[in-house]
């Protein structure tokens, strides 16, 4: 039951039974679909919070670089202190081996909360599709089941990543902004002054985006049917 909602993967057609190249189709987003995806994270819920935890501590520590660094030149380098720059220099060492360690840490556990959701989601697919009756198998082309099986699956399990990656761009963005504002905000106020102008073409952009998404997803499906009956002729 719960592999039937997983299906429309994003499609309009809720199940398997009435693949047509428009079903195929799917959506830029679909939120219905990414919080189903949501219930094949739990058994991978230990691995899932270590991704996130790194992904905090990477922000943090990719922000605070920078950081470190203004500290050392405004008061140590400027004021020719060796001393101080020394310590500053250890404690820049150490944001750096935590910068790495986080960084390393959210690569090894973020794709094994993937792998494992597209383990179950392929494993639940191929029941579903054990469970189905031949007249389905003799009125729809096998290519589509493959793509739906295949290609679009990967599309849903790529999903967790890049909802923590860019759970990670936006902490990193505000975290950036909060730093820029405390150090001078006249300045960071000029600097972000070209923020309307990205948002204007991040929304003209999209409208291009959409439509490239949805004729890539037409022709994957179309692609891996005709060449399914292609080969089964010959």
């Amino acid at each position: 039951g719960g592999m039937r909602g997983l299906q429309s993967g994003g499609v309009h057609s809720p199940t398997l039974d009435n693949l047509t190249d428009d079903s195929l189709v799917g959506t830029a987003y679909d939120h219905k679909v990414v919080m189903r995806l949501m219930r094949y994270v739990r058994p991978y819920k230990k691995n899932a919070i270590l991704s996130i935890i790194s992904v905090l501590i990477y922000t943090l520590a990719n922000v605070a670089v920078p950081l470190v660094l203004m500290l050392g030149i405004n008061h140590f380098v400027n004021d020719g202190d060796r001393t101080g720059l020394n310590w500053i220099a250890a404690g820049f060492l150490a944001v750096i081996i935590i910068h790495f360690g986080s960084n390393y840490a959210q690569f090894v556990y973020m794709p094994k909360v993937s792998q494992g959701i597209l383990y179950t989601l392929r494993t639940e697919m191929f029941n579903h599709l054990q469970s189905l009756s031949p007249s389905f198998f003799h009125r729809t082309p096998v290519g589509r089941i493959m793509s739906r099986s295949q290609s679009d699956v990967s599309q849903l399990q790529e999903s967790f990543e890049l909802m923590v990656q860019s759970f990670a761009d936006i902490l990193s963005l505000v975290g950036i902004i909060v730093a820029m504002l405390v150090i001078d905000w006249r300045l960071a106020l000029v600097t972000m002054g070209v923020i309307p102008v990205l948002f204007f073409m991040l929304g003209y952009w999209q409208k291009f985006a959409r439509r490239s998404f949805i004729r890539i997803r037409r022709a994957i499906a179309m692609v891996n049917g005709e060449y399914n009956q292609n080969i089964t002729g010959v």
